[in-house]
């Protein structure tokens, strides 16, 4: 019966995936630069982007933030990646697995489920990595950034992101993860900088500002490194 329920939640969610994309989808001028597809719908819960547009490419399931790290990503020579060792924490359609050496994806509670506040590999196991949209949903988040550094080699480097950081001055932090604001614990602020500070480094971290090409909405990411010269060498090898 369990599986007969998801079964049917999953045929609805594609049958109204499919109308909104033919009946109600809007078409860009801009491509999707993950699967160039040019029709867009509304986000989630109905939501347009900051800039008021459709931001949900029905194909990849990109969003803003995908794309926008999309292109982050492709200012590196991909030869750069192809000796690196990955650990992605959840799905993201920005990424992808071919890019690197070897490449593993925690689903929490699912496949390769990590606990990113204790992360059960040894010391500075990968060269890179990932961390999107997820450390807003855990209790201890100065526990994962610092769990996130540690199995990070130390010519490596950390890329998290967090929703909309330049929206709020102070983080809001309501220590349960709050259902009507999609299981946050927190929503971040500004005043995330002086937390990276505290807990990365002055000058081991840096803001990087993110654009999507079919919205024009912007978002933050971070570098994490344990060096300011690590920092530096990996910045260089994208221009950044």
């Amino acid at each position: 019966m369990r599986v007969l329920k998801k079964l049917y939640k999953a045929v609805k969610w594609r049958v109204k995936l499919f109308y909104n994309k033919f009946f109600l989808g809007k078409k860009s001028s801009i491509p999707c630069n993950i699967c160039g597809n040019t029709i867009f719908i509304k986000g989630p819960n109905g939501r347009l982007s900051l800039t008021g547009e459709f931001p949900w490419c029905p194909n990849c399931w990109s969003l803003e933030r995908h794309r926008g790290l999309r292109v982050f990503w492709d200012k590196f020579p991909k030869s750069y990646f192809k000796s690196a060792r990955v650990l992605q924490f959840s799905n993201d359609p920005a990424i992808i697995s071919s890019w690197f050496c070897t490449h593993t994806i925690s689903i929490y509670g699912g496949e390769n489920s990590l606990d990113v506040q204790n992360i059960g590999c040894k010391d500075a196991t990968y060269d890179i990595v990932l961390c999107n949209q997820v450390i807003e949903h855990v209790p201890d988040d100065k526990a994962a950034i610092k769990e996130l550094l540690r199995v990070t080699k130390k010519d490596g480097f950390v890329q998290i992101g967090v929703p909309y950081p330049m929206e709020l001055d102070k983080t809001i932090d309501w220590g349960f993860p709050k259902e009507t604001d999609h299981g946050h614990y927190r929503n971040y602020g500004k005043d995330i900088n002086i937390l990276l500070n505290k807990l990365v480094g002055k000058g081991n971290w840096k803001d990087i500002i993110i654009t999507d090409p079919v919205t024009r909405s912007q978002d933050y990411i971070y570098i994490l490194c344990h060096s300011q010269k690590a920092l530096s060498t990996i910045l260089g090898k994208g221009s950044i």
